[in-house]
């Protein structure tokens, strides 16, 4: 999650994934477009005021695009991975970010938990 000097959000970026088994997946598109295997999707978003839905990124397929699940502690619900991918502004309202966002070398440890709102 992105914050202002406010503490308003301003952007985020959510990971989906079908179960918890480790190893390196490619990036798929939206879920309901996707049918095989293990799906792993993203969301990134901008936020207006904190409360207001801005822009909506949708991935560009590539090879390049990558989720990799190192560890697992089942005991204590936290993840490690990294993770690379390259998306791409379809509603271009905000304006916060590029047209196009490339994140690489991206580094994520947290604690598994349950969803209570989608994007």
């Amino acid at each position: 999650m992105f914050y202002d000097k406010k503490n308003l959000l301003r952007a985020g970026l959510v990971w989906q994934k079908t179960d918890l088994s480790l190893g390196k997946f490619q990036v798929q598109g939206r879920k309901a477009d996707c049918d095989q295997g293990t799906y792993v999707g993203v969301n990134f978003y901008s936020m207006i005021g904190g409360d207001v839905s801005g822009d909506y990124y949708d991935v560009i397929p590539s090879p390049e695009n990558f989720f990799e699940l190192l560890s697992y502690d089942e005991a204590g619900k936290k993840v490690r991975g990294k993770f690379a991918i390259t998306l791409v502004n379809r509603s271009k309202i905000d304006r916060l970010f590029p047209d196009t966002v490339r994140l690489t070398d991206g580094n994520f440890e947290t604690e598994v938990g349950k969803t209570t709102q989608r994007f």
